[in-house]
């Protein structure tokens, strides 16, 4: 016979989630304004953004540069491993997109954007610049940390959107100088653990009590952030 609106037996039957508040913090959103320009402009440009992909790439470089939670030094550190693929040192090379982006407006152009063009470039250059020796997401994300493990002496656990991240971001922050107090890091990593979020909803009953942060967020975090109670406020 159906049952209809009944679970099956063992089935556990999801409550809705509670009202809880969250701290966001936005960094850096002059390199968002800059990617966003070379986006505008290569919508415009002949043939449209899929023929100017030079300046799509590039605005999707910038993008994933300023979200890095290290500096640029340690991801060209890890560049340099023998395991990692010429595509995806490509991937993280600049001075190629910046030369596939002057390429493309000597071949194409960008009409009167040109000025615009140029002007999103060497801001990227001068942002690629500043961030080698940490990112300004990277130095908030040292922050907090360092507020909620040290100041505070809780357990935190950071979330990061994919297993790269992670280990970047633990080389970066066992390195960093300028926490607050001048405290190092060995003073209260043992209350920093760091996790990717694939295996965040595995660990939450484990992390009661903890306080969680989340460098960046992809799909999977954001729907446990929302919907399950389990994450704290």
């Amino acid at each position: 016979v159906d049952a209809e609106g009944l679970l099956a037996p063992g089935a556990f039957e999801a409550a809705h989630p509670s009202p809880r508040e969250f701290d966001v913090h936005i960094v850096d959103s002059a390199v968002a304004k800059v990617a966003n320009k070379l986006v505008r402009i290569a919508q415009e440009a002949p043939g449209g953004r899929e023929n100017a992909r030079a300046l799509v790439e590039a605005a999707s470089y910038i993008s994933r540069i300023a979200a890095l939670p290290c500096g640029v030094m340690h991801m060209a550190e890890h560049l340099a491993g023998p395991d990692v693929s010429d595509r995806t040192r490509a991937a993280f090379d600049w001075p190629l997109h910046m030369g596939a982006v002057n390429d493309f407006e000597r071949a194409v152009g960008v009409g009167e954007h040109r000025t615009a063009l140029l002007d999103c470039v060497a801001r990227a250059s001068t942002f690629f610049g500043n961030y080698n020796k940490a990112t300004p997401f990277a130095h908030k994300l040292a922050e907090i940390v360092a507020t909620a493990a040290g100041s505070k002496r809780r357990s935190v656990a950071v979330v990061f959107t994919n297993a790269l991240y992670r280990r970047l971001a633990e080389r970066f922050l066992q390195g960093y100088d300028q926490y607050p107090g001048g405290v190092a890091f060995t003073s209260f990593q043992e209350r920093v653990h760091f996790m990717s979020a694939a295996h965040l909803e595995e660990h939450l009953l484990g992390l009661e009590g903890s306080t969680l942060v989340f460098a960046g967020l992809n799909e999977d975090c954001l729907r446990l952030l929302l919907t399950d109670d389990r994450v704290p406020a």
